[in-house]
């Protein structure tokens, strides 16, 4: 790499016994302040460069993120280019009065600011040395942005073809259920609903997961302040988040049926905390009528149990107390974002 020198890159440094910064030929001390300041105003690249391809002068945003620039280096040598000719008959070009694009892409040492869009224009000699000046685009906001858009788009394809198999599978296993075809339509068109819910809330944060709050707040909130929900705000990758949707519509659709939401003195917890890296939730029901374990296994016990387990990674427990049903779920760190 080149070794540029090291005098500072600033017009109108003068201190006692330090020799000042050139300044572009032609320009005179009040014109140059106040264009000085507007240019070191820029957040994009400013290098003014001479005759001979040497660096005069360059603003604030350069000396922050390109430090290696610095007056009397040899632009051409800077390395930005993808054809190395192509700055040598730029500045020609800009040096006979006209300006010209140049090809390439300014990285700064980190490689988190990108400069491009980068072109050579003239600047009037003013009865000077001729002069020129070498602009650059700070482009680090729209490619991050576009690499975002790009995630985002392949996670909803990726999203997308996960919801229909979702839907897929609780829609068989609900037909598979052999109950009347009006139980089959309600109970799929519900679960349908759940899924809907918490598809919608995740689009809406460009599908980098789903509060847990949200989506009890959601599933629940038929069931007014019957229910109890307490815990700290915690996001849920968007696969736990969809799981956790259905097993909470599955779990409230089950005590307004059988359980403590189906007598008028019934009340429910939700309550969820981290214990030893993961979250821990728990639903306990009291105060309805006594509870007997099913007889059948119907879907609904196969989501909030293996099909949770799958999502979650770890095994829930179903605890049918007479007194009212435990459900407890721990969900893995990776099921969480952070």
């Amino acid at each position: 790499m080149i070794q540029f020198e090291t005098t500072p890159a600033r017009l109108l440094t003068v201190e006692a016994d330090v020799k000042p910064t050139p300044v572009p030929p032609g320009m005179d001390v009040p014109v140059a302040a106040p264009l000085s300041a507007a240019l070191d105003g820029l957040p994009h690249l400013v290098v003014i460069i001479s005759a001979e391809g040497r660096a005069i002068w360059s603003n604030a945003f350069v000396a922050r993120h390109f430090p290696d620039v610095r007056p009397s280096v040899d632009v051409a040598g800077l390395g930005w280019f993808t054809d190395v000719a192509a700055i040598g008959d730029a500045l020609d070009a800009a040096l006979r009065g006209q300006s010209m694009p140049v090809g390439g892409t300014a990285r700064s040492r980190d490689g988190s600011i990108f400069v491009s869009n980068m072109v050579v224009s003239p600047l009037e000699p003013d009865g000077g040395s001729p002069r020129v000046m070498l602009f650059g685009v700070n482009e680090t906001s729209q490619r991050r942005a576009l690499r975002r858009l790009q995630v985002v788009g392949r996670e909803i394809v990726h999203r997308s073809r996960n919801l229909f198999s979702v839907i897929q599978s609780v829609t068989a296993q609900t037909f598979a259920a052999h109950e009347s075809p009006e139980e089959i339509r309600d109970a799929l068109m519900a679960r349908l609903q759940a899924l809907s819910r918490c598809h919608a809330a995740l689009v809406e944060a460009d599908w980098s997961g789903i509060g847990l709050k949200g989506i009890a707040r959601e599933e629940l909130a038929v069931f007014g302040n019957r229910v109890e929900i307490a815990g700290p705000d915690v996001t849920l990758a968007p696969a736990a988040g969809q799981t956790a949707a259905l097993v909470l519509h599955e779990l409230g659709t089950n005590a307004a049926k059988h359980g403590a939401l189906s007598s008028p003195t019934g009340r429910v917890e939700l309550t969820w905390e981290f214990r030893d890296g993961r979250l821990e939730l728990a639903w306990e029901e009291r105060g309805g009528p006594v509870v007997t374990p099913p007889v059948r296994l119907g879907f609904g016990r196969k989501l909030i149990g293996r099909i949770a387990e799958q999502e979650f990674g770890h095994s829930p427990s179903v605890d049918f107390r007479p007194e009212g049903l435990v459900y407890r779920a721990c969900l893995a760190a990776d099921r969480l974002e952070t």
